[in-house]
């Protein structure tokens, strides 16, 4: 197998693609931040799962994924015409949380006050 296939190479561009057709799509109520983090083209290339982060309330990311998916037939519609593809895939999009995942983490951390070990003093070289 290829290190880098063609379901690779087509979710990359799918992702592009449709990050454009999302700020393109005039009817859809978009957050302040958001981005198209992942792109999994199953084997058939005929579905695909959109990962999706952004930022706001739970309220706000629940009502833009809803707001996706409403519009997954408009989307796909928009990326059939960006993408020259034998079938476009159907749109299935998640919520990714990972992101936030880890500036919890990098809180807790934060908040464990562990002293930072002072490094080695270095002593000079005695070399003329």
């Amino acid at each position: 197998m290829p290190a880098y296939d063609r379901r690779d190479r087509v979710s990359q561009e799918i992702m592009r693609q449709l990050y454009e057709a999302i700020m393109a799509n005039k009817d859809l109520e978009k957050p302040a931040v958001f981005s198209v983090l992942r792109a999994e083209v199953s084997r058939d290339m005929r579905e695909c799962k959109v990962f999706m982060s952004m930022l706001g309330s739970e309220d706000e990311r629940a009502a833009f994924l809803a707001q996706l998916t409403r519009h997954a037939p408009a989307l796909r519609a928009a990326l059939g015409a960006r993408v020259r593809l034998h079938h476009t895939p159907a749109l299935h999009f998640f919520t990714d949380d990972s992101i936030e995942h880890a500036v919890h983490i990098g809180q807790v951390i934060d908040s464990l006050n562990i002293p930072k070990a002072d490094p080695e003093p270095t002593e000079p070289d005695d070399e003329p």
